[in-house]
């Protein structure tokens, strides 16, 4: 929520600054007004927002604190997020260019729908990539969620093993299926491998040593480990 906040602020005044900016020039000179330069730059400056939120280091101390108080509550061993800065920023800036160059009301219909299911679909996956990938280690298995929802549980039972492996060629962002596995990655040069008959499980991580450590505890049994800070 603190880096929600952050981001509506730094969006606000870039917002205004420049909507204000325009006016003046307006008057002064007679400028073209246009909304779509406050709206890209505006984006952008969201997103910084965002991102120096969820850097702050009191606000990670008090999302620890929030999940310990969590786990004790859940049999929760632990939670780790997944979300890196490169996606969100050039989804943002994809997304604010996109409104700019929308067709105005003499182009075509379909050109115009065409366009905003453009930016739709790249504005929910810019939702995906600032929400990231959580995993929630219990001592029953693993769940992943994702936007407002639980993407898939892995039960304790169906794990054989679990290792970090370099990130593999699956190429993009997002959710990845490839040759029966499956890998939730947002960045980055490793990930934490699920090895299971099924097919293998990669989840991206910042903290891959960390989150290796939560799997491990949570096959053997569940023992409980401290939240870093």
């Amino acid at each position: 929520m603190v880096a929600l906040l952050y981001s509506l602020y730094y969006l606000t005044v870039m917002f205004l600054s420049l909507i204000f900016w325009q006016i003046t020039r307006f008057n002064l000179q007679g400028s073209t007004f246009s909304l779509s330069l406050p709206v890209w730059v505006g984006l952008a400056a969201g997103g910084l927002g965002y991102w120096v939120g969820r850097s702050r280091p009191e606000i990670r101390s008090a999302a620890a604190a929030d999940s310990a108080a969590r786990a004790t509550e859940k049999s929760i061993i632990g939670i780790d997020v997944h979300r890196r800065p490169i996606p969100i920023v050039l989804m943002l800036a994809g997304l604010a260019l996109m409104i700019r160059i929308y067709p105005g009301h003499g182009s075509p219909i379909a050109l115009r729908v065409l366009v905003g299911a453009a930016v739709a679909f790249v504005g929910y996956f810019t939702l995906l990539a600032c929400a990231g990938f959580s995993y929630v280690v219990s001592r029953d298995g693993v769940r992943v969620r994702g936007l407002f929802r639980s993407m898939r549980t892995v039960s304790r039972k169906d794990i054989l093993a679990v290792d970090i492996q370099p990130a593999p060629p699956f190429g993009g962002y997002g959710i990845r299926l490839w040759g029966g596995d499956t890998a939730y990655y947002w960045g980055g040069k490793q990930t934490v491998r699920l090895k299971m008959a099924g097919g293998n499980l990669f989840l991206g991580s910042n903290r891959p040593e960390y989150l290796l450590k939560l799997l491990q505890d949570m096959l053997s049994k569940g023992v409980d480990t401290d939240q870093p800070t």
